[in-house]
């Protein structure tokens, strides 16, 4: 367990058990039960069990495609984690147990069919391979069941996930560079021109130089 500066003894800390209540039913959410985790609504204090979530999607108000096995989205169409917790020495630590189809990254784009009066959506991502793979909403719906892993991107994106080996900060003013602490872990990485990456932490995207992480 990493420890503060000016609080270096470890018995002055304990562990906290944290109550997460489902926004459906408003039921406590155990810890040992892992939950559908929104990161937009409610500023991202937004969860729903397992049961009112897979209710949702058979009564028809989030289409399967939309669903647990498809994009995992809520009911305001924002993609979800799946988030929950493991037992660890000094507590139960909370995790990711999927991240969000596509990863941070990934922008959802409505485009307008010239042909109908539905919107439909598209979407475009590089493979590890450094191949291109594309979808769109009206694809994925032709189908009533998904039948094809590569209907959906991966969960969490693609890309190299590095650790950081110092903290980086970038000067007032700067907008499109990534700030994060040390051994952070940033997700979603690409090497822009061996110089500098440009990689995701916390839900925040940016720039940072390469030599300031290690790949992991």
């Amino acid at each position: 367990m990493p420890l503060l500066p000016h609080v270096p003894d470890s018995s002055s800390y304990s562990s906290i058990t944290l109550t997460s209540y489902c926004d459906i039913c408003h039921y406590s959410i155990p810890p040992s039960y892992a939950r559908f985790h929104c990161n937009t609504c409610n500023k991202g204090n937004y969860d729903i069990c397992n049961s009112c979530y897979h209710s949702i999607v058979n009564t028809g108000k989030i289409s399967r495609e939309n669903g647990p096995q498809g994009w995992r989205r809520c009911l305001r169409s924002h993609r979800m984690s799946v988030i929950g917790h493991e037992d660890r020495e000094h507590g139960p630590h909370r995790i990711v147990v999927h991240d969000m189809i596509g990863g941070w990254a990934l922008k959802d784009t409505p485009l307008t069919s010239s042909s109908t009066s539905t919107n439909q959506n598209h979407w475009r991502w590089k493979e590890n391979d450094g191949s291109t793979a594309k979808t769109s909403s009206a694809a994925s719906s032709s189908s009533s069941k998904v039948s094809s892993a590569n209907a959906f991107p991966p969960s969490g994106g693609i890309g190299l996930t590095v650790q950081a080996l110092w903290s980086y900060f970038p000067g007032d003013g700067v907008k499109d560079e990534l700030s994060f602490p040390r051994h952070a872990i940033i997700t979603e990485v690409e090497n822009i021109n061996g110089d500098w990456f440009w990689g995701v932490y916390c839900g925040e995207k940016g720039l940072f130089p390469g030599n300031y992480v290690r790949v992991i």
